[in-house]
């Protein structure tokens, strides 16, 4: 299911995965440390995992860092 990646609503210092149910309810994936998704990154899916260091950034398969924040990015587990 694909949602859109922001900051929680639950806990505003944490991301999560905005999604939204065959009967158009709304909830929210919340993300850890270590967890695996991708983000849609100029029309492709990328393979990431989140990562804190101070600060929330995302880092692919090859080790390349994208800073946060992404907001509304296309995101799916």
């Amino acid at each position: 299911m694909i949602g859109r990646l922001g900051i929680s609503e639950c806990d505003s210092d944490r991301y999560g995965i905005g999604l939204e149910d065959e009967e158009g309810q709304f909830y929210e994936e919340p993300l850890h440390c270590g967890d695996r998704f991708e983000v849609q990154i100029n029309g492709k899916w990328k393979a990431v995992r989140i990562e804190w260091d101070g600060y929330w950034y995302l880092i692919d398969c090859l080790g390349k860092r994208y800073e946060m924040p992404w907001h509304a990015v296309p995101a799916r587990r």
